[in-house]
């Protein structure tokens, strides 16, 4: 069993999807105040209780979740809703890529300082309503409960800490995840910058870290490295990542199967 669980946090310790959904629609809006999706309902940021619109009923959030998979960052939201937006079919993950760079750099360096900046504007506004629009996965929770102390538990993500921080706390999570072992944007663009600075930081090798992400083009990037990739199938991936995850002997779990996959041994 290795001695640290690095676990992503958007997609894998928490459901975020609808946040960051009603983020990426109000800055898309602001910056495209003349386009199709500037009328969509959670457009408008005077919207009342947001958490409650039915996201899972409306064809533009399906599509965007469909998407997400196939980015990386905050400002691959704008790439997915121009995308949206202009109607582009984006059947994979080499689709994608070429949309995406074909968008100009400074504007993706733009949306995502938007995208962070709409966040927090959020976050100060009206804390209850940011907090309602996501949630932690109970089951997964309840799992590293059970074994807590077995294993070093450290947070991966692309997303600023002292969001993760106040979610934890909000959560009553501070017993589980430290907020020195969470490893955030500063690190770096990518999951590989990430990781090597847990690596430093905890003074292990590699082959001592599990790394949890919902992310498959993440895990295939970091695998180089000697970790021990494992795609969470509760997150923002589909039936086409698990497939491309099996074809690359990369570890599929389940909430229902994740106990054996995490902490076997």
């Amino acid at each position: 069993m290795a001695e640290v669980l690095a676990l992503d946090f958007d997609g894998v310790i928490v459901d975020s999807i609808r946040e960051t959904f009603t983020i990426a629609v109000r800055v898309f809006a602001a910056h495209n105040p003349s386009a199709r999706l500037s009328g969509h309902p959670m457009a408008a940021a005077g919207r009342r209780r947001p958490e409650l619109f039915p996201f899972t009923e409306d064809p533009t959030f399906c599509s965007f979740l469909d998407m997400v998979p196939l980015g990386n960052r905050a400002e691959d939201y704008a790439v997915i809703l121009d995308a949206i937006e202009e109607g582009v079919a984006v059947a994979d993950q080499s689709a994608y890529d070429k949309l995406y760079r074909q968008r100009d750099h400074g504007w993706l360096e733009e949306a995502h300082a938007q995208f962070y900046a709409g966040r927090a504007r959020l976050r100060e506004e009206s804390f209850e309503t940011w907090r309602l629009l996501q949630e932690p996965y109970e089951p997964l929770i309840n799992l590293l409960r059970r074994h807590a102390g077995r294993m070093t538990l450290a947070v991966v993500t692309a997303r600023d800490a002292e969001s993760v921080d106040l979610l934890v706390e909000a959560w009553g999570l501070g017993d589980l995840f430290s907020p020195g072992l969470v490893f955030d944007k500063r690190y770096g663009i990518n999951k590989t910058a990430h990781l090597r600075g847990l690596f430093e930081k905890l003074s292990v090798a590699p082959g001592d870290v599990t790394f949890v992400d919902d992310k498959l083009n993440h895990l295939q990037r970091v695998a180089p490295l000697g970790v021990r990739p494992v795609l969470a199938a509760w997150g923002y991936n589909t039936p086409r990542e698990h497939r491309l995850a099996a074809r690359a002997g990369i570890p599929v779990a389940h909430l229902d199967d994740a106990e054996a996959l995490l902490f076997a041994g």
